[in-house]
């Protein structure tokens, strides 16, 4: 048996106060869990965004609930339009309640389209916020991996440079250039490849930190441990390059010390004392005048044969020659000639 138009009207009575009960909290719940949403979105945090999806959801179904209401009077007051007699009677207080859910139900349908919407916008969010993540420890890892290579190098270079340092130094005190300037070379070679790779970390890792100025707490200490291989770099190869330079400069203090060194005695075989001995005056067969010949050479260096030649004659009771007549005719001889620190 149909309900009569009185009784249908009376639920349609009590949804409408139900509604009306509802809609507020509905509202205040939706508005919240809007303004919560919307913070989480512009903040770009997926973390935010999780939190806020809980209430957000929540308010969806009281949105919802409230449609329903709406929907269920639609059809209640089809059912009573179908007795025109009650509805000429009632029509003051139907035309209120159907105003009143019409009305919720444009505002409720349009808060459950703004609620989904703004779900949707938060899911693309979440995805890129995460999407984000992913390439910051990409990133990230990219300026670790440098960082890993250069500090092999630094470590290469604290074994080696201060090594071929000291050969540098070595091969020169010994006037052996040639190994010298490769030691040398070798502290500028051993440098290149890590100059060139702090030089493309660098600008890459200021980027980074300018970009990221909110990492997590272990992401940070990747950073300094980048910024620190940075710095190790920097003070090795400045270090480098300071020993380097102080080598350039230890090589041509050594060559004006050379410059100023007088010349080494010379060690003169007897095949060439004999050779020597007539020009001074000695007899080549004067055995004991042919040692102290020896003993001048290998004592007295040749700037100061000119004086020390003619004390030897003098010493030998030999009719003294003109010194640098000596001196001359010594330097003549192809001995004399071969010896580099005699070259004028």
């Amino acid at each position: 048996m149909a309900d009569s138009a009185q009784d249908v009207f009376k639920e349609l009575e009590s949804l409408d106060k139900e509604l009306l009960v509802h809609e507020a909290a509905a509202k205040k719940v939706f508005d919240a869990a809007r303004k919560g949403m919307r913070s989480a979105i512009d903040d770009e945090s997926a973390d935010e965004i999780a939190l806020a999806l809980p209430p957000l959801d929540a308010a969806i179904v009281k949105i919802d609930q409230n449609l329903d209401a709406c929907t269920r009077m639609h059809a209640k007051t089809a059912e009573v339009m179908k007795h025109p007699e009650f509805v000429a009677t009632h029509k003051a207080e139907l035309s209120r309640i159907v105003t009143h859910y019409g009305h919720k139900r444009k505002e409720f349908s349009d808060m459950a389209k703004d609620a989904r919407s703004l779900k949707d916008e938060a899911r693309k969010a979440s995805a890129t916020s995460e999407k984000g993540a992913r390439e910051t420890e990409a990133d990230l890892g990219g300026l670790k991996n440098r960082a890993v290579k250069i500090a092999a190098d630094i470590l290469e270079c604290k074994k080696q440079i201060p090594k071929l340092d000291a050969a540098a130094r070595a091969a020169t005190d010994k006037g052996n250039e040639k190994d010298a300037e490769k030691a040398r070379l070798q502290i500028f070679d051993l440098m290149a490849q890590p100059k060139r790779r702090v030089g493309e970390l660098r600008p890459l890792f200021l980027k980074f930190k300018a970009e990221h100025p909110d990492l997590d707490r272990d992401q940070k200490s990747d950073l300094q441990d980048v910024a620190d291989g940075l710095q190790d770099a920097d003070d090795t190869l400045e270090d480098g390059q300071k020993r380097f330079m102080a080598l350039i400069k230890y090589k041509q203090q050594a060559a004006a010390d050379n410059a100023q060194r007088p010349p080494a005695p010379l060690e003169v075989p007897k095949s060439e004392l004999i050779k020597v001995a007539p020009i001074v005056g000695i007899d080549p067969k004067d055995a004991k005048a042919l040692v102290l010949l020896a003993k001048l050479f290998h004592t007295i260096p040749p700037d100061k044969w000119l004086v020390a030649l003619p004390k030897l004659q003098t010493q030998l009771k030999i009719k003294p020659v003109n010194g640098k007549l000596m001196v001359e005719k010594i330097m003549k001889l192809p001995f004399f000639k071969r010896q580099p620190e005699l070259a004028h």
